[in-house]
């Protein structure tokens, strides 16, 4: 069925919903658990360890790995103690640098969960023949959605 082609009437009949009353608590949540969640799917979040990793991906990493690694080769075919501290050193610098990028990546994501958590969308709607506030992710196929100028509607819906 194409909902955007049908009459209103037609429309909810199909959803088997109620003109004025809206759907019933029993029935929105009954469709709630058969439809799922009104909302997108999040991406998988990385480990810390995959986050580590990726650190070693940047350009000028891989550089100083190569330098820390030609460093220690060069140190050891002349004998030199003072190049294994140089090569030591480039590797740890690495290291730390690998280390305050998880940290940096970890604190962005937290302050990104805090904001979406934070903004969480509303919607009115109809249930029971009662206007209501629900969470935006709790609309389902059938909900009689009410706005007003301004207000942001949080699903696909038929006017």
């Amino acid at each position: 069925m194409k909902e955007y082609t049908c009459s209103i009437d037609e429309l909810i009949n199909q959803l088997n919903t109620d003109k004025t009353k809206g759907l019933s608590e029993e029935e929105a949540s009954s469709r709630l658990v058969k439809l799922g969640k009104n909302k997108l799917d999040e991406a998988k979040k990385k480990t810390k360890l995959q986050r580590f990793i990726n650190q070693f991906k940047d350009v000028m990493i891989i550089i100083l790995i190569i330098a820390a690694v030609v460093s220690f080769f060069v140190s050891f075919l002349e004998g030199g103690e003072e190049g294994y501290f140089e090569s030591i050193l480039i590797l740890l610098i690495v290291i730390l640098n690998a280390a305050i990028g998880v940290a940096q990546e970890s604190k962005a994501e937290a302050a990104l969960d805090a904001l979406k958590n934070l903004s969480s969308p509303k919607a009115r709607v109809i249930r029971n023949g009662v206007e209501q506030i629900i969470s935006a992710e709790d609309l389902v196929t059938g909900d009689l959605i009410t706005f007003e100028a301004g207000d942001k509607i949080s699903a696909d819906a038929r006017l």
